[in-house]
C-alpha cells in the first residue's frame, strides 16, 4: 500500500526500477486527493520478507503485507508478528485428532438415536 497522494504512475516506476513484475494495481485515483494504491507485486520465493523489508525503506510505501500470510489489523496500521507459526494441517498428528472426534461424533449420534427413537 502507498502513501496518499501517490499516484499510479509513481508507484510503477519505483516497482520497475527494483526490477519487479507487478502482477496488478487497483485504489489509485489520481484525480481525488487522499486516495491510497495498492499494488500486488511479484517475487522470488523464499525472499518475500528481504523485500517486504526493501520496500518498507521507500519513502511512498506505506505498508507492505504478504499475501497468504494472516493480517489482522488491529488500531490502524499495526500487524501482529507472526513469525514461526504453522498452517494447521490435516495429515500426520493433527489428523489422528480428527479422526478422533469424528468417531466419538458418531458414537453420540447413534446412542442418541437408540434412546430417543420411537418404539411401535
Amino acid at each position: 500500500m502507498f502513501n496518499e497522494n501517490v499516484i499510479e504512475e509513481e508507484a510503477r516506476n519505483l516497482i520497475s526500477s527494483l526490477g519487479l513484475k507487478i502482477e496488478s494495481s487497483s485504489y489509485f485515483n489520481d484525480s481525488i486527493p487522499e486516495t491510497t494504491g495498492a499494488m500486488l507485486v511479484n517475487v522470488s520465493i523464499g525472499e518475500e520478507n528481504n523485500w517486504k523489508k526493501t520496500l518498507e525503506e521507500q519513502s511512498i510505501v506505506k505498508k507492505v503485507s504478504i499475501p497468504g500470510v494472516p493480517t489482522i489489523l488491529l488500531g490502524g496500521d499495526s500487524f501482529p508478528n507472526v513469525e514461526g507459526l504453522e498452517f494447521l494441517s490435516l495429515t500426520k498428528k493433527s489428523s489422528n485428532l480428527l479422526y478422533w472426534i469424528i468417531g466419538i461424533a458418531l458414537v453420540l449420534i447413534i446412542i442418541l438415536f437408540l434412546v430417543f427413537r420411537k418404539k411401535k
